[in-house]
């Protein structure tokens, strides 16, 4: 690892000022970070301290639960009244990394973590995503790749807490140097077939500073389910969040593409489930969710994973017994 300057930012404002000068990167839980910098694939020049700047908790109003976005994920998993409201987003932050790593990790690393690609992470390739010519895992490795919108470059979002969020619709505020915005969390993050090489929206020295989620759409009828090869420490095979609460129930897919993956055109299908939650009907769903795959040569195998995976979110969200799924 290279050396390079540490300054501790006092506030959000100074990180905004901060992160925005030079070769600087802001560093909250560093789990994501650290990482990058030992392969050499991120060298700042300055690490910009977060831990003073982000709070660390959780606002309530009438309308929303606003998280703060050091809050950490163990911190999500422990709030009895987030486990209430929003079980699916407890589900998916307790499941992510292991419980001393989630100690350290906030919510907001967590939704800007960088892909998870061995090629990517290794110093050995210059791929797309890292100015190259070439996606390597197009015709290589590419068992845990994506399987939906992977022609150009076929990365996927390691984000557990993101699926979770965008079925709960959620909304970001974002910091910079001119002033405040708000969007709605899938608005945050950029296909790999727009740009291989970026990843989020947000500019230069911008910070998520708050995670808002509205509690019309709350309630306990929410869930989140993950397939891996090991249920101890291990990346996700594939991932599924579904939320029948509210008059826009919602399913997300995770771990098979470059982004969070909302399947709108399913909320039809989820209101009848709502409804009646029967076998049948989360089969149907299920099927439409992996509509529109197209998984490489040697990833297809986890298609029927993945269907396995919705089906089971929308039982567990229904409420039916884990033995009826």
């Amino acid at each position: 690892m290279r050396s390079f300057e540490y300054v501790m930012a006092a506030d959000a404002p100074q990180a905004v000022q901060l992160c925005g000068e030079g070769a600087s990167k802001g560093k909250a839980g560093g789990i994501d970070l650290l990482d990058l910098m030992k392969e050499g694939l991120e060298r700042p020049a300055r690490v910009v301290g977060l831990q003073q700047a982000l709070g660390t908790g959780v606002e309530r109003s009438s309308d929303w639960v606003r998280l703060q976005a050091g809050i950490t994920l163990a911190a999500i998993a422990r709030d009895a009244e987030l486990r209430r409201e929003f079980p699916a987003l407890a589900q998916a932050v307790e499941q992510a990394a292991t419980p001393q790593l989630r100690e350290m990790a906030t919510l907001g690393g967590n939704l800007l973590q960088r892909p998870r690609c061995w090629y990517f992470r290794s110093r050995h390739y210059t791929c797309l995503k890292k100015g190259g010519s070439v996606c390597w895992a197009q015709n290589g490795l590419h068992e845990s790749h994506a399987l939906f919108d992977n022609g150009t470059c076929a990365v996927v979002h390691a984000s557990n807490a993101a699926v979770a969020l965008a079925a709960l619709g959620a909304s970001v505020v974002i910091l910079g140097r001119n002033g405040t915005r708000e969007v709605p969390l899938p608005a945050v993050y950029v296909r790999a077939s727009q740009d291989p090489q970026t990843e989020t929206t947000l500019q230069p020295g911008e910070l998520i500073t708050h995670v808002n989620l509205p509690r019309s759409g709350g309630g306990p009828r929410s869930a989140h389910y993950e397939v891996r090869f090991k249920q101890s420490f291990d990346w996700p095979l594939a991932m599924a969040t579904v939320n029948l609460n509210g008059a826009r129930p919602a399913v997300a897919l995770g771990a098979v593409a470059s982004v969070p993956l909302l399947r709108p055109e399913l909320e039809a299908d989820l209101r009848a489930f709502a409804a009646k939650a029967a076998r049948d009907q989360a089969d149907a769903i299920a099927a439409k969710a992996v509509a529109g795959a197209t998984p490489l040569q040697g990833n297809a195998w986890r298609l029927p994973i993945l269907k396995v995976t919705v089906r089971r979110a929308l039982m567990k969200a229904a409420g039916i017994p884990e033995e009826q799924w």
